[in-house]
């Protein structure tokens, strides 16, 4: 279980009721904040609160996890995307991937194999409050409190 005092926000995109109920259970229990939608209409509701990573069914309704995809990616970059389907195409994983998603799973998703890939992408990327500059480097230091002179020599360096 994660440590942090901060939790990490996950938006969970499914339209099958008790699926996105059980996967925003499961990262609950993990201690993750979670969102749920059940369109990708309804998850760009998200975009203008940013997000940790999102989970995001294939098939849906009206748009798809790869309608959606293109449209964060459009929006927020760097957010990590993962892709859960029950029909393991590889042409359409390959074009996941190559707009953008992290990983692509098949469902009914390994909740073991699903936590790891979250930690491990979570892990590697700037949390969703985090701005970033042009080099790529994280700014966020204007949510920093202190006035210590250390606190206020480290925000001027940057």
């Amino acid at each position: 279980m994660r440590q942090s005092s901060v939790k990490q926000r996950i938006l969970v995109v499914e339209d099958g009721d008790s699926e996105r109920e059980a996967l925003a259970r499961l990262l609950r229990l993990e201690q993750f904040e979670v969102s749920t939608a059940r369109s990708a209409e309804d998850a760009e509701s998200h975009l203008r609160r940013p997000v940790d990573l999102v989970v995001s069914d294939l098939r849906m309704s009206q748009r798809t996890g790869i309608d959606l995809l293109r449209s964060w990616r459009q929006r927020h970059p760097h957010t990590p995307f993962v892709i859960l389907t029950a029909y393991g195409e590889v042409g359409t994983a390959v074009e996941a991937m190559k707009l953008g998603a992290n990983d692509f799973l098949v469902k009914p998703a390994d909740p073991i194999r699903l936590l790891r890939v979250v930690r491990d992408l979570l892990a590697t990327t700037a949390p969703a409050d985090a701005e970033l500059d042009a080099d790529g480097g994280t700014r966020g230091l204007d949510r920093i409190i202190g006035r210590s002179q250390v606190i206020l020599d480290a925000c001027e360096k940057t």
